[in-house]
């Protein structure tokens, strides 16, 4: 064997020797790589897991369902209650103001008022009260009239008529306020008087304040009608006188169909 074979021989005998160890190295090298990287994995497991966990359990912040339940601010619906403000439906109400109905109801002085109801004083010498209100209305006969007698003014009484004598006229007077305007007399001589003639003539005079406003002639034929201004009067007064020409001094009383103030 030449020495080139023999070192040849050699070389591969160590070569021989060599690749049992190599492969022992690679086998070697592999598990340890394995196993390393089966920790790395398991390391990295546990941590995705344990921050998992804390991630789960941070999952309450987001079930902060406590924003839903402030839903309660949406519905506020205090606003929509809010709309009593609207229905202040006060102000409609308050149109008892326009209807200060007072003007219409503020009418009594438009509305009648009876001079009856007034003071009167008899102004006939002897006679304490010469104005009288029947108790109750009874219809008398005036011209071609069937009319209520409210009142009526005599001077002199017998039964069971009073009258106004020739002699003596008739009078009363009846104090007033400042709120009347107006004094409306319908008068005449009741046809169904016991004294009661086609000749009778009575004159009524008024006087508002002493002084002489109007005078009618009053007759069985027909009632008269008097409206009288006593705006600022004080008072009122009517006087009745007994007009006759023949032998009979007695005329019938004044009979009183209206005598409102307004």
């Amino acid at each position: 064997m030449s020495p080139k074979d023999s070192r040849n021989q050699r070389e591969n005998d160590n070569n021989q020797r060599k690749n049992p160890m190599v492969f022992i190295s690679l086998i070697t090298g592999l598990i340890i790589a394995t196993a390393i990287g089966a920790s790395v994995i398991t390391a990295v497991i546990l941590k995705q897991s344990s921050t998992g966990g804390k991630n789960s359990t941070a999952s309450p912040t987001p079930t902060v369902a406590e924003l839903p339940t402030t839903s309660p601010t949406p519905t506020v619906a205090a606003s929509p209650t809010a709309s009593p403000t609207p229905t202040v439906a006060e102000t409609p109400t308050a149109s008892p103001t326009p209807t200060v109905t007072e003007s219409p109801t503020a009418s009594p002085s438009g509305t009648a008022v009876s001079l009856l109801d007034t003071e009167c004083l008899s102004s006939t010498p002897g006679v304490e009260q010469s104005l009288v209100k029947p108790r109750e209305p009874k219809n008398i006969a005036i011209g071609g009239e069937a009319l209520p007698e409210i009142a009526y003014l005599f001077s002199e009484s017998s039964e069971p008529y009073p009258y106004i004598s020739k002699s003596k006229a008739a009078g009363v007077s009846c104090v007033l306020n400042s709120k009347f305007r107006q004094l409306n007399l319908v008068v005449g001589i009741n046809g169904k008087h016991l004294y009661a003639r086609q000749d009778d003539k009575i004159v009524l005079d008024v006087s508002v304040d002493n002084k002489l406003i109007a005078t009618k002639d009053l007759t069985i034929t027909a009632k008269q009608v008097l409206n009288i201004n006593v705006e600022n009067a004080r008072s009122v007064g009517i006087k009745a006188s007994c007009l006759k020409e023949n032998y009979n001094s007695y005329c019938p009383y004044v009979a009183f169909v209206e005598m409102s103030l307004r």
